[in-house]
């Protein structure tokens, strides 16, 4: 994947690493070992179609400037741009579909007032891959309650982090080493990883750490 020298928005030495959001990368890349045929990427600042060059991906921002990066990056790794416009509302949740869909979510703080199977029962069709902000309220774990009689469903603390960094880097200064890595997060965003599942599998949680 090839990136601009900077970002939308946070951080870019970390990407640049390929060591930003790591506890997502295992559940990233089982997902595009069978991948989706639909995905909706809602928050899309660097996209996803590169990792799954045979889906459909739409992607979406309410931030223009976030399009324009996006947009920006499609057209320097090859992939067609998809952004669209508009703030997220469930109604870009279509109806229940015999294919695979994905649903990648991360909109600052919105996402417990959007995602409710209650109000949009064709979520329960998606496999979810969620960002959770944590700062105000116990937004993972009220997600994780709405989505345990249709989904399993890992939480992956982003504090924990297993990097796999070159050998280079070892041998810079203590302080560059945090900087490089440094994420810019203020307060707990746990990732939570929802998967589809059977009718006849039994509810539970993995806690990832």
């Amino acid at each position: 994947m090839r990136l601009l020298p900077r970002a939308s928005e946070g951080c870019v030495l970390p990407k640049l690493l390929g060591c930003y959001e790591a506890a997502l990368q295992p559940h990233l890349q089982e997902l595009a070992d069978t991948p989706p045929a639909v995905v909706l990427n809602i928050g899309c600042t660097e996209g996803m179609a590169r990792l799954l060059p045979t889906a459909i991906v739409h992607a979406f921002d309410i931030d223009p400037i976030a399009r324009a990066f996006c947009a920006e990056m499609a057209a320097l790794n090859g992939v067609p741009s998809g952004c669209g416009l508009g703030t997220p509302s469930p109604a870009w949740i279509s109806p229940p579909s015999p294919v695979a869909r994905l649903l990648l979510y991360d909109v600052e703080g919105a996402e417990q007032a959007l995602l409710d199977p209650e109000t949009s029962p064709a979520l329960c069709d998606f496999d979810l891959v969620v960002e959770a902000h944590d700062a105000h309220a116990p937004v993972s774990t009220t997600l994780a309650a709405r989505f345990s009689a249709t989904h399993k469903i890992s939480v992956l603390d982003g504090r924990q982090r297993r990097l796999d960094l070159p050998p280079w880097f070892a041998a810079l200064a203590e302080i560059d080493q945090l900087l490089a890595v440094w994420e810019m997060r203020r307060a707990p965003t746990p990732w939570l990883v929802m998967r589809r599942r059977a009718s006849s599998d039994r509810p539970h949680v993995v806690v990832t750490t």
